[in-house]
């Protein structure tokens, strides 16, 4: 993950350095001094001069009149009006710009755009919609790939998809309305996200396979029946999904879901339930056991005898210095561990809930330095329970999602020193989805603090 992430930030001044504006037949255009040359597309079926891309009166007609051959290394690509043929890359080490308004229709068309086997490429401000299969696929050995405020939505399938043993970085990208996934991933494949928007699809964004995908601030809400997932990582325990500072409101039976040994992990991320359980970890056999840590997050509003988090068959589940609260009259539960799960809560607020903590036959559950108030039942079942406090947690204002704890709560100074891979907590500035504002738990009081805010006299 941290390769990935100074790789993004190596790579972004090749393309952004020495930018400036001409213009040209009176339209403005983005060139660059630092760019070989710059090359012109327009719509299919026009009459563009001589047609040979050096100029915005001489564009390329459409797509299929590009010749790749011309583009070079450190090249531009600028992309003009709006194209119903698919766009296929097939150079390396250059930049792509759509021009304001500009985009691809790709009603009829499998993929509206495709990257297979290239490297160095970055796409900026592009539109794809309709697509029958992807709006976009990056696939094949694709690497050092960049796609930035880039829009899809409407495909048949997926809106993004990457495919085989491609990576890729995403900055500020939407992916609505999908039949099937704003964001999927297949394979071998990595990628980040930056800054994202996952709405009105089947499933918001997730992997399977051995697809690795880590996802900062992103925005999530009305997917069907999934905002994130991952599973069928054929028994090789590779496949994960780490979302980093999102805000997820579930609609409907949405949940967040892992299987098949796969790994999925929540940093900062701040959740409202649908009327389905917030977590679904693990399927109903032992062998689709899966692995689920939430670190410094918020589990809001449960629906009625649901969980934040239910963990079934062999799966593992760690809280660390979560708020897991209610609604209504005492609803839902906080974690709920089928047989043969593992459980362990640090530093976690369970609050306003029916039941906290609830153990069935046969899984562990360890509760360390967790508060427990105002719920119909703090804990059910055979619970190991250590230094757990059950004063009020004096919330800010729940009603309003403000969970930063206040003067007089039990949770001052009273929780787990998770060591230095953990310490870092929230300053209840924080807003979400947009960058996290952390506090050292060392640098304040006389001990960690439970629950995701950090107190500040």
């Amino acid at each position: 993950m941290k390769r990935i992430i100074i790789f993004s930030l190596l790579f972004l001044p090749f393309f952004l350095s020495g930018q400036k504006i001409i213009k040209n037949d009176s339209k403005v255009l983005f060139v660059s001094t630092k760019y070989n040359n710059i090359w012109f597309v327009r719509p299919l079926g026009g009459s563009y001069g001589t047609e040979d891309g050096t100029s915005y009166a001489n564009a390329f007609d459409g797509f299929i009149d590009i010749e790749w051959s011309s583009i070079g290394a450190k090249d531009l690509l600028l992309v003009y009006g709006n194209h119903t043929e698919a766009l296929d890359i097939q150079a390396d080490n250059f930049y792509i710009k759509f021009n304001i308004n500009s985009y691809i229709d790709a009603t009829g068309i499998d993929e509206g755009l495709t990257i297979a086997n290239r490297t160095g490429v970055m796409i900026e401000r592009a539109k794809v919609i309709n697509a029958t299969v992807s709006n976009i696929e990056i696939s094949g050995t694709s690497s050092d790939i960049i796609v930035s405020n880039v829009t899809c939505t409407g495909s048949g399938n997926q809106n993004f998809q990457m495919l085989d043993n491609s990576s890729a970085t995403f900055y500020n990208i939407v992916g609505n309305n999908a039949i099937d996934d704003g964001f999927s991933m297949h394979d071998n494949t990595t990628a980040t996200i930056h800054g994202g928007t996952f709405t009105g699809n089947d499933l918001g964004m997730g992997t399977i396979e051995s697809a690795k995908l880590t996802a900062y601030n992103c925005y999530l809400t009305n997917n069907a029946s999934n905002d994130i997932g991952t599973d069928f990582a054929d028994s090789d325990s590779s496949a994960y999904v780490i979302a980093i500072g999102c805000k997820i409101i579930q609609t409907g039976s949405s949940q967040l879901y892992a299987e098949n040994q796969a790994y999925l992990e929540l940093w900062y991320c701040d959740i409202t339930a649908g009327t389905n359980h917030i977590a679904d970890i693990g399927g109903s056999n032992s062998s689709d056991y899966a692995h689920f840590g939430a670190n410094y997050c918020i589990f809001n509003d449960m629906a009625a005898s649901k969980d934040a988090v239910v963990a079934r068959a062999d799966s593992y589940i760690t809280l660390r210095n979560c708020v897991i609260y209610g609604s209504g009259t005492k609803t839902g539960i906080g974690v709920g561990c089928v047989s043969g799960s593992v459980t362990v809560a640090n530093n976690t607020i369970f609050s306003n809930l029916d039941k906290g903590l609830y153990a069935l036959s046969g899984s562990t559950v360890t509760s360390n330095n967790s508060c427990y108030y105002d719920n119909t039942t703090d804990k059910q079942g055979t619970i190991t329970a250590n230094n757990d406090v059950t004063g009020n947690p004096n919330l800010s204002n729940p009603a309003n999602n403000q969970f930063w704890i206040t003067a007089g709560s039990s949770c001052i100074n009273t929780g787990l020193d998770l060591g230095s891979t953990y310490q870092l907590g929230l300053n209840q500035t924080t807003i979400f989805p947009k960058p996290i504002n952390k506090l050292n738990q060392n640098d304040y009081g006389v001990g960690w603090d439970i629950g995701i805010y950090i107190y500040i006299e």
